[in-house]
């Protein structure tokens, strides 16, 4: 701080019914303490061009291979149940939906991405058609139709599988 800055909170000080001596010892002695330099302003900055060093252009670069990606084929109460387990435990890369209403399934798939905030990076792709599986690691498969009054889950198990 320069002597006039520091002269005129002294003043204040005073005015105020303070010491200014007390004041001018203490903001004489007072530095300023940082852990790290300022960071520069984006105009002292050196231009690297157009593209940084390092940097690969999107049409250029790999494609996206996920660590782990697994696919949910029927997304009722039990399907989104496991794709939310899985994303809160962070195990996936990539999580691949499948269900037949489609509309129901793209609002469940908002949820999850809106989410992801509070998990890691996860592609989320959702469809009807079962070709967005292909390449995946584990397949879940949690679809079926649901019981009708007075069967058995032996008859659900039989009407499900035929």
């Amino acid at each position: 701080m320069d002597s006039s800055t520091i002269d005129e909170i002294v003043r204040i000080a005073q005015s105020r019914g303070g010491s200014g001596d007390l004041v001018h010892d203490q903001l004489g002695q007072s530095t300023i303490r940082r852990s790290h330099p300022p960071v520069p302003y984006s105009h002292s900055i050196p231009h690297a061009g157009r593209q940084m060093a390092g940097a690969v252009p999107l049409d250029q670069a790999p494609p996206f291979k996920p660590k782990n990606k697994v696919s949910i084929i029927g997304c009722g109460q039990v399907g989104l149940a496991i794709a939310y387990a899985l994303l809160n435990q962070g195990t996936v890369g990539a999580l691949a939906l499948v269900d037949v209403d489609k509309s129901k399934l793209e609002g469940e798939v908002m949820d999850l991405r809106q989410g992801s905030a509070f998990y890691s990076r996860v592609r989320i792709e959702c469809s009807d058609d079962i070709a967005i599986t292909a390449k995946s690691d584990i397949v879940v498969l949690t679809a079926g139709t649901a019981r009708r009054p007075g069967e058995t889950r032996l008859d659900l198990v039989g009407r499900n599988a035929s």
